[in-house]
């Protein structure tokens, strides 16, 4: 009786050694260790906006989605046909679904659908807003992001923060369909723009050869 236990015990550890529980991908995102989150929760989690899945659909953040979608929208109307370029942007993340579900290190729990409209949904906003902050497209007068003072300051918090993120390669690609021949500036020079804001009141000068050699694996990580 007790050699037939442990066989069986043996046979289901052998098992889930076969089966999911080891991806055979290298995650790159991950949820703040509770050890950490438990002496400042809220230094973890976004102020304003969601990016990825970790945080999306979370009440305080409901808000915000609509200026996402405005985002949305006029990137995709700068297009030569945007309903289109819509379907390729989906498409192409479709393509990419597994990859990006292996990039964070647990199982995350959307349906195929949510997670692609999520993506293209984020991706395309962290890029109007790149481009709009580097001043490749005009702002509206009524932007709430560059309106509202405090609005870009929680879009600095919430963008580096390691819960709070999408892959890089779904920001290339998705940059790759929505940009016009006449965009001069990579997804590379209007992210380190974009954050050099926040480090510095003087601009200092990119220095894209750093990068060269590197996989970069989100904004936060190469």
């Amino acid at each position: 009786m007790v050699g037939e236990i442990e066989s069986i015990m043996a046979s289901n550890m052998r098992s889930k050694m076969k089966g999911d529980t080891i991806s055979s991908s290298t995650p790159c995102l991950f949820r703040i260790p509770s050890i950490l989150r438990r002496h400042n929760k809220e230094a973890y989690i976004p102020n304003a906006f969601s990016i990825g899945p970790f945080h999306h659909g979370e009440k305080d953040l409901e808000d915000k989605e609509k200026i996402k979608f405005d985002y949305l929208q006029g990137l995709l109307y700068r297009t030569r046909d945007p309903e289109t370029t819509l379907m390729k942007c989906i498409r192409e993340i479709t393509n990419y679904e597994t990859k990006a579900r292996e990039c964070y290190a647990e199982e995350i729990r959307m349906s195929k659908r949510a997670f692609i409209e999520m993506l293209v949904l984020d991706g395309c906003f962290i890029v109007e807003l790149f481009k709009k902050d580097a001043g490749v497209v005009q702002k509206g007068e009524n932007d709430p992001i560059f309106s509202i003072s405090c609005m870009l300051q929680f879009l600095y918090h919430d963008l580096i923060l390691l819960e709070n993120q999408i892959p890089w390669f779904v920001l290339e690609r998705l940059f790759s369909l929505t940009s016009g021949p006449s965009e001069t500036k990579s997804l590379l020079q209007l992210a380190l723009d974009f954050f050099d804001n926040i480090f510095s009141s003087d601009k200092s000068p990119i220095q894209l050869d750093l990068f060269a050699n590197q996989e970069i694996q989100h904004i936060l990580l190469s």
